[in-house]
């Protein structure tokens, strides 16, 4: 789904990777969207077991209710230490944005709706935090559990690749991503990925259809001008 690509330079290079993995929360249940669906825990178990990520010392998480969920199955399977970091939160209030709202925020990366923030207070808030977060923890593996969204901000950032709905609608959930890094340089080792599961799903798999239907197409009539 993702291109495999070299990693951002930051600068001079040291001999202390840290490995950072990258999980966005499971499916949320349908009818309890802030609690984990039967098929979102089985698919993290799939995830957990599929020996992408082993050895982790620290696991970070926001504190939305169904990332704690997720992390709380993670840390108990690897016996880690976890954190609550407000920082790796979702977009503040993302899950109350109309779909006018949603449009708005694609279409204009520094439009902050009341109560919100914009796509690129989002990037500069979770890039600040994960780079605090990682430098503490030289030659170890740590996983950030995240939103979709911060996934793909994270993505965004060590590949340069655009940020865009179709990545965001394209992160899997649960997904997983890994990256390597040094003091002055971020190493992608595996972008977002769930093709490893049990009939995976995506986020546009989660989304209101006319909401996904607009973001696809940027010239469809309905999209804000």
């Amino acid at each position: 789904m993702f291109d495999l690509v070299q990693g951002r330079e930051l600068g001079r290079k040291t001999d202390s990777p840290t490995t950072v993995c990258v999980i966005t929360h499971a499916e949320p249940d349908p009818k309890k969207p802030k609690q984990l669906s039967e098929r979102g825990r089985s698919h993290l178990q799939e995830l957990l077991h599929s020996r992408l990520i082993s050895d982790v010392a620290h696991v970070y998480s926001g504190n939305e209710k169904i990332v704690l969920q997720t992390a709380g199955i993670i840390r108990r399977f690897f016996n880690a230490k976890v954190s609550v970091n407000e920082c790796l939160n979702d977009l503040k209030s993302g899950s109350k944005l109309t779909t006018d709202q949603w449009i708005k925020i694609w279409s204009d990366y520094t439009f902050e709706p009341s109560g919100s923030e914009s796509i690129n207070s989002l990037v500069d808030r979770v890039i600040g935090c994960t780079i605090k977060i990682v430098k503490n923890h030289p030659f170890e593996i740590v996983v950030l559990v995240t939103s979709p969204i911060v996934s793909a901000a994270l993505y965004h950032f060590v590949t340069g690749f655009e940020l865009t709905p179709q990545m965001w609608l394209e992160i899997g959930i649960p997904s997983c991503a890994i990256y390597d890094f040094t003091l002055t340089q971020w190493g992608l080792s595996m972008p977002p990925d769930n093709s490893f599961l049990t009939d995976p799903i995506f986020v546009q798999d989660i989304l209101n259809p006319q909401l996904v239907e607009q973001l696809q197409d940027p010239n469809s009539n309905d999209m804000l001008d």
